[in-house]
């Protein structure tokens, strides 16, 4: 179930290569770097051999690729609580969602997840992209980003 008072909505879930994104549920990190709400940006890490999610930064874009994912029922979520687990959807599968951002940005510029927070990769920035803005509505407070 999502926040009624956010804007968060995951606007497309398949590429146009015909496979959809993937969705999935992980318990948070014991000790998480941040508290993750819908639409931050996390990864999947071992933890005592069980896989869990904790907030992402992104990696140099020289390094091995990333495998980011977007929260889509966060930590603040009753549901969520409950089974005390995480709803991911991967990225960089084609998913196209609107998140709430104050982010200085422009349509066609890239992002990077900054501890799981979309930041403008700006340019000489060494980090991996992990989307694309697509609309920027600085009245309502919203960003479109592609995967």
């Amino acid at each position: 179930m999502s926040n009624l008072n956010s804007q968060f909505t995951v606007m497309a879930g398949q590429n146009p290569k015909g496979r959809s994104a993937m969705e999935n549920n992980f318990p948070e990190k014991a000790t998480p770097t941040a508290a993750l709400f819908e639409g931050m940006v996390c990864a999947v890490e071992d933890e005592a051999g069980t896989a869990v999610v904790d907030a992402m930064t992104s990696g140099a874009a020289a390094a091995v690729p990333d495998y980011p994912w977007l929260v889509i029922q966060g930590s603040d979520q009753w549901d969520a609580e409950f089974v005390d687990k995480v709803a991911v959807l991967a990225m960089k599968t084609g998913c196209v969602f609107k998140v709430d951002s104050a982010i200085s940005v422009a349509t066609g510029d890239l992002v990077y997840a900054n501890a799981g927070v979309l930041t403008k990769l700006a340019v000489g920035n060494d980090k991996q992209a992990v989307g694309q803005v697509l609309e920027v509505n600085a009245t309502s407070g919203y960003i479109v980003v592609a995967t």
